[in-house]
């Protein structure tokens, strides 16, 4: 589950309104980083940053966007010093305190990671991204039932927000409860159609209740998404091969004759994806 990463967007469209010819200013120099940023390039943006901040140490958004840039490239500990900057700067600074939190979950240091994520809701409580990435940290602690409930604060402030409701529908399979986590799925679906690994997931937690041919339903929307997707290939043959084995229709428990070990061996799959 990829955390988001906040870029300063509305930031950079007023700097990019107020001097959108290419000066000496920090402010010139912030924004031809973000031009570097958007197109790719983070080791110049990461240049343009710190002539930003050899002009202006205490530009805090030069300071987060540099973090966000070497976060781009894997480096992890840099980014959490320049955020770490960007917060001594200004300790209210919401989007630095998610994006430590970011580098701090890749870097699997989760507990640390849902203090940022913590201190930047004391600052904004309906800032639903970080309710998202604290969701993430606490569902890779094995933490379900707080990831759920972070998904859940998510989702009040932003409904439509596919990948809480697609994460949310993770947790809730990681806790055994399979049939909340195809509504959560189905919600993400809703929104997002086209989310072939919803549609894996979905038939995932359909085969974990012996309901093999909706799962078989499923993985081929997945299929049709992606017609190389090896989970949903392997998923749906397993399923198929589970409905041909059993009596129709199915009504047995999962420990049942026949089902349990099929079931044991989803589910190693399906927790290693």
């Amino acid at each position: 589950m990829e955390p988001i990463h906040l870029r300063v967007i509305l930031l950079l469209l007023v700097f990019l309104t107020v001097t959108p010819v290419m000066g000496d200013s920090a402010i010139d120099w912030y924004n031809q980083g973000v031009d570097f940023h958007y197109s790719g390039d983070y080791q110049e943006a990461i240049a343009a940053y710190d002539k930003a901040l050899q002009i202006d140490p205490n530009y805090e958004y030069a300071w987060n966007n540099k973090g966000v840039a070497l976060d781009d490239l894997g480096r992890y500990d840099e980014a959490i010093a320049a955020y770490d900057n960007a917060l001594q700067i200004d300790p209210n600074y919401e989007y630095a305190w998610n994006n430590k939190g970011n580098a701090l979950s890749e870097l699997s240091r989760y507990e640390e990671a849902i203090d940022a994520y913590d201190k930047a809701l004391q600052i904004n409580p309906n800032f639903e991204e970080a309710w998202y990435n604290k969701g993430n940290a606490l569902d890779s602690l094995s933490r379900y039932e707080e990831a759920i409930d972070a998904y859940d604060n998510a989702l009040q402030i932003d409904p439509n927000y596919e990948k809480a409701w697609y994460n949310k529908g993770i947790a809730l399979r990681h806790s055994g409860r399979y049939e909340e986590a195809i509504d959560a799925y189905n919600k993400a679906l809703q929104i997002d159609p086209n989310d072939e690994k919803a549609w894996n997931n979905k038939g995932n937690a359909l085969v974990l209740l012996g309901r093999f041919d909706e799962a078989v339903d499923a993985y081929d929307k997945a299929l049709q998404i992606d017609p190389n997707d090896e989970k949903a290939l392997e998923g749906k043959e397993m399923a198929v091969n589970a409905s041909k084995s059993l009596p129709i229709p199915v009504i047995i428990p999962l420990s049942g004759i026949g089902l349990g070990y099929f079931v044991m061996k989803m589910k190693r799959r399906i927790d290693g994806l």
